[in-house]
C-alpha cells in the first residue's frame, strides 16, 4: 500500500477526560463519539483506597478508559 493510501483510509477518535472529586473520591468520566453512538466510561477510586492525589487521578482515569472500552466492545 502506497504512503497516501495509507493516510486516506486512517480514522481518527477522540477521547475527553475529565476528572474531578466527589464525596472525597476521585472520579474520570471518558467521553468518545463512535460513528452516530457517544460512549461514556466511569472510573472511581473505591471507598477506602487511598493513594497520593496524582495516583488516584491515575488510577480513576485508567478505570473509566477500561469502562469506555467495555462499552465499545459490548
Amino acid at each position: 500500500m502506497r504512503d497516501n493510501e495509507s493516510e486516506r483510509n486512517t480514522r481518527y477518535r477522540t477521547i475527553t477526560v475529565t476528572v474531578d472529586e466527589v464525596n472525597d473520591r476521585t472520579r474520570a468520566i471518558a467521553e468518545m463519539d463512535w460513528n452516530d453512538l457517544k460512549l461514556v466510561g466511569v472510573g472511581r477510586t473505591r471507598p477506602g483506597e487511598e493513594f497520593p492525589s496524582r495516583a488516584a487521578e491515575r488510577l480513576s482515569v485508567t478505570r473509566a478508559l477500561s469502562d469506555l472500552v467495555a462499552r465499545l466492545n459490548a
